[in-house]
């Protein structure tokens, strides 16, 4: 762990006057560790359902009903090599309720209580709520686990990262791990959070000054020493690693990982951005119009950069006879990237369909207070304006440039071989 950077929570505003509701997103983070994502996993679920003072679901919505329909949750994810627990709430602008409730200091002192006093049964979390809420989760892990797709991409994950990496599990854990979890393990991870946790704050919605500073204030119980965190994942291998397996299934997954070590902040980022797009990210990309359309090689196809794993996602759905076609036509697209080989409508399609994302996401106070989050982590900040000029001048000779960065890592092929 790196020396504390410093000892107050980071905080970020952004004052948006048109919108009727303040959303507040509190992002509490710690290093990826496998051994931890079971724990926290479950002390997510507590801390969404119970508090000392509202001790019940039942009376957690009744609260958020008094406060006209509010809305609050706590969920754990990934962030590159990070782990988060997410607390958020979304609750009306006093000014257009019919009466003034103080909704938004009723807000953060549910937050508080939520965060500070969890449901406690002799200091430590009550043992029969844990056992339905690991019993819950098992089940929800075990179904996704059956999902083909999933199961594919955490194979590859497994093979690029290594099988005992944070990165090639799911963030709640195995239902092996969930199955341990006690009240004395997840107390710990609520201490662990307390203590050890980065905080982040980032609230969006109709905000004055005074607020603000008044926030900066009120946030403070979250306050402690604030360590350094690193949120790259990155991994190179050497050697291009392949993985067959079989499963009872008619569709065949083909899925692979290219390194793309580009961060944000790079001055390549947004070609990065333009060149995922650009081959996959749509269905005017170069892999669906090429193997889904004009070769009729797969019934899905898309890519995805992952900029905080700094890696580039591509997965199929194909038959399995196909296997080593589709695989030469997903290596020939990425090909064409580094030379230029494409008409450039295909570029200027891409570039609005970005546009077209940002657009849409100004329009989202989660998409908004995400972002916000995002800038605080990686001391980061962007306009809209500034995002759509860059991303404009985006030509064939800078993608170019940044597809040199993409190599091929892993393949891994799950061979569907019938229900027979």
């Amino acid at each position: 762990m790196e020396s504390p950077q410093t000892l107050t929570t980071h905080l970020a505003f952004k004052n948006i006057p048109k919108f009727k509701n303040i959303t507040i997103m509190v992002d509490l983070v710690a290093p990826l560790a496998v051994g931890e994502l079971a724990p926290r996993a479950v002390l997510a679920e507590m801390l969404d359902n119970y508090t000392a003072i509202y001790d019940s679901k039942l009376k957690v919505a009744r609260h958020l009903a008094e406060l006209f329909g509010a809305q609050f949750g706590v969920s754990v994810l990934k962030m590159g090599a990070l782990a988060v627990i997410r607390c958020y709430f979304v609750v009306a602008n006093d000014a257009y309720l019919p009466q003034k409730i103080d909704s938004l200091n009723q807000a953060i002192a549910f937050l508080q209580t939520d965060i500070t006093e969890p449901l406690l049964d002799h200091s430590t979390f009550p043992a029969p709520l844990i056992r339905l809420h690991r019993q819950n989760l098992a089940a929800e892990v075990a179904t996704l686990t059956d999902q083909k797709r999933l199961y594919a991409k955490y194979r590859l994950l497994q093979l690029y990262y290594g099988a005992t990496t944070g990165q090639a599990h799911l963030i709640t854990g195995t239902p092996a791990e969930l199955a341990a979890q006690t009240s004395i393990t997840v107390m710990t991870a609520y201490q662990q959070m307390r203590q050890r946790d980065a905080s982040y704050v980032s609230i969006v919605g109709p905000l004055t000054i005074s607020q603000q500073r008044q926030l900066r204030q009120q946030f403070a119980f979250l306050d402690h020493a604030q360590p350094v965190m690193h949120p790259y994942a990155a991994r190179t291998i050497t050697k291009v690693v392949e993985q067959t397996e079989t499963a009872k299934q008619e569709q065949s997954q083909l899925d692979l990982a290219f390194a793309f070590p580009v961060q944000v902040g790079d001055f390549d980022y947004r070609a990065a951005l333009v060149a995922s797009m650009l081959l996959g990210g749509s269905s005017s990309a170069l892999l669906f119009r090429e193997v889904r359309e004009r070769a009729s090689r797969a019934y899905y196809i898309n890519s995805q950069f992952q900029v905080l794993q700094q890696v580039l996602l591509v997965e199929s759905g194909i038959d399995a006879e196909h296997v080593a076609e589709v695989r030469q036509l997903i290596e020939e697209q990425v090909e064409r990237l580094k030379t230029g080989n494409y008409p450039e409508e295909l570029l200027q399609q891409a570039q609005q369909n970005l546009l077209a994302e940002r657009q849409s996401g100004d329009d989202s106070k989660r998409v908004l207070a995400n972002r916000l989050f995002l800038q605080s982590l990686l001391a980061t900040k962007q306009t809209t304006s500034d995002f759509e000029s860059e991303i404009k001048q985006v030509d064939k000779a800078a993608i170019a440039a940044v597809a040199q960065k993409v190599t091929l890592q892993t393949v891994y092929f799950l061979r569907g071989e019938g229900h027979g």
